[in-house]
């Protein structure tokens, strides 16, 4: 990306990137005052959203003319994502049944 187009970009998006660097979660979340419960509940929202993610570039991957190593690829970054996930929960106590459906 040129240096000109990475200015025009950031300077299109200051009053929203200004706004995500001063909300209480993020601020929070930084200096260690975030609860627990509300970073365990993020996490397992990104997880699923992830999850979804992971699928939904499967599926676009197979698909895709060329090799069949692009699928692949995408079922290796779910079960990456999975594991991560799987790992903090059980650091946080959280199993992966009481995940959401």
């Amino acid at each position: 990306m040129s240096g000109r187009l990475t200015e025009e970009l950031w300077s299109a998006i200051t009053g929203s990137y200004d706004a995500i660097i001063v909300h209480p979660f993020i601020t929070r979340l930084a200096d260690g005052s975030l609860p627990q419960e509300s970073f365990a509940f993020y996490v397992l929202q990104d997880a699923l959203y992830l999850q979804d993610y992971a699928r939904a570039l499967a599926a676009v991957a197979s698909r895709a003319p060329g090799p069949a190593g692009i699928e692949m690829s995408s079922r290796r970054q779910l079960f990456r994502t999975t594991s991560r996930y799987e790992r903090m929960f059980r650091d946080m106590a959280c199993r992966r049944e009481s995940w959401p459906a």
